[in-house]
């Protein structure tokens, strides 16, 4: 009977971590992010995306790095960001690269040696252009502040 417990223990303690790991790899929904059309008694007058970086890992195979992705809203003629929440974070591909800064003028060796990083933002990048589309889209508003043209009518 001892035994039948501990197998039902251990098969719900994995189903359990098998959910969370499952539930982990969704991002969430962008619905849930979009600013508020008025904050501080003023309208919004523009939103943009900002990254933040979190942490480097590395291992013997390859480099990455986090980074988390702000959503920001500005209102009134301040351009002040009144609204800013944190949308999710970002596992980056790093690539390294060694240069150097020159050469002996006697020798012709390699002097000053640097190591740079180039970082893969692609899913950050289109994460916040698929949330500026929603807040465009819900809120009539672009980027900027203006208000989509209605009239934009092709001219005779």
């Amino acid at each position: 009977m001892k035994n039948y417990r501990i197998i039902k223990y251990w098969t719900a303690l994995v189903l359990f971590l098998a959910v969370s790991c499952l539930a982990a790899d969704k991002k969430p929904k962008f619905e849930k992010f979009v600013p508020p059309a008025e904050s501080h008694g003023a309208a919004i007058t523009g939103y943009g995306c900002d990254r933040m970086h979190i942490a480097d890992s590395s291992s013997t195979s390859k480099s990455s790095s986090y980074w988390n992705l702000i959503l920001w809203a500005q209102y009134g003629t301040d351009h002040k960001k009144y609204w800013t929440k944190t949308y999710d974070t970002f596992q980056v591909p790093v690539n390294h690269s060694v240069k150097s800064a020159g050469e002996s003028a006697s020798t012709g060796a390699p002097i000053a040696g640097f190591e740079t990083m180039s970082y893969d933002f692609t899913s950050l990048d289109n994460a916040c252009a698929d949330w500026g589309a929603l807040v465009q889209t819900t809120l009539k508003i672009k980027p900027n502040g203006d208000k989509p043209d209605a009239a934009e009518k092709p001219k005779d």
